[in-house]
């Protein structure tokens, strides 16, 4: 297991004996049964662009084409055709916030029950050359809601699952971009590529609803001080994710109270915000 918050590329040494432990525990586990993969999906490191591809390509050669391999992702995933090659099943989450990761794991747990009684599948992508802001990735409402419940329409006889991932932005990755991923059972790769092709182009035909017009920071500081006394802190989401990018960018968060110095309950939240290490300038 590996975790850790967004950040830049791991180390080319770390991540190469990362892979070591992989498959000498693989190695040590013996013939296996089935394969699942908790993963996020956005994975970067030193020396090579596709780090989740890598480490699905390791698991498929040590068990072999017949064995289930199966993987949930994370809806911010930036997805290979390696990824795609070496699973047999691609389970991406539905909801942004994720509020379905259990629901998700049980259709992997069902997907994998059909595999091992011997479903045969088949996995297609196509991406989108359109990486959409964060902001507007809810799944609540928008495009990328109509995305996805168009995607969960289509599922059913020989759609086994469909994944509409829309890529994480700030991860400075060759593998970015919204990508329409489909399993078919009955290995009906045909089936796969007219619903992936179908989705990419719908996504493509709402590019221009992906746009969102941000407040400038001119704007956001009038904003504050028209609240009145009450704090008015201003999160810089992008900030957060910046640091996942290859020039290992300092941490950019920016906590913004304006006249915090006039306001005791103010410069209090700055000061709480920066000793966790979530606010680097106070003004």
């Amino acid at each position: 297991m590996a975790l850790a918050q967004p950040g830049g590329p791991v180390e080319e040494s770390f991540f190469r004996n990362f892979l070591i432990d992989i498959e000498a525990g693989l190695k040590a586990a013996g013939p296996l049964d089935a394969v699942f993969i908790s993963a996020h999906g956005a994975a970067l490191a030193e020396g090579t662009d596709d780090p989740d591809g890598d480490l699905f390509e390791i698991v498929r050669k040590h068990v072999g084409p017949d064995i289930p391999v199966i993987a949930v992702f994370d809806l911010h995933a930036n997805v290979s055709h390696k990824m795609i090659d070496n699973l047999s099943v691609f389970v991406g989450y539905l909801e942004n916030p994720h509020t379905d990761i259990y629901e998700r794991g049980v259709e992997a747990a069902k997907h994998m029950r059909e595999c091992l009684a011997g479903a045969r599948t088949a996995i297609t992508m196509v991406k989108v050359p359109l990486v959409p802001p964060q902001i507007s990735l809810l799944t609540a409402k928008g495009p990328y809601a109509d995305l996805i419940k168009y995607g969960q329409t289509k599922v059913g006889g020989d759609i086994l699952n469909v994944s509409v991932m829309a890529g994480f932005a700030y991860s400075d990755s060759p593998k970015n971009g919204l990508t329409a991923v489909v399993t078919a059972r009955n290995a009906n790769r045909q089936a796969a590529a007219r619903l992936s092709l179908d989705i990419a182009k719908r996504a493509w035909g709402m590019k221009e609803r992906f746009k969102r017009a941000m407040m400038s920071l001119g704007d956001a500081v009038q904003f504050a001080v028209s609240v009145g006394p009450r704090p008015a802190p201003q999160a810089d989401h992008p900030g957060r994710c910046r640091r996942q990018s290859r020039r290992r960018r300092p941490r950019q968060h920016h906590l913004s109270v304006a006249g915090a110095e006039r306001r005791p309950g103010a410069a209090r939240v700055v000061r709480r915000v920066q000793r966790r290490g979530g606010g680097r300038q106070g003004t």
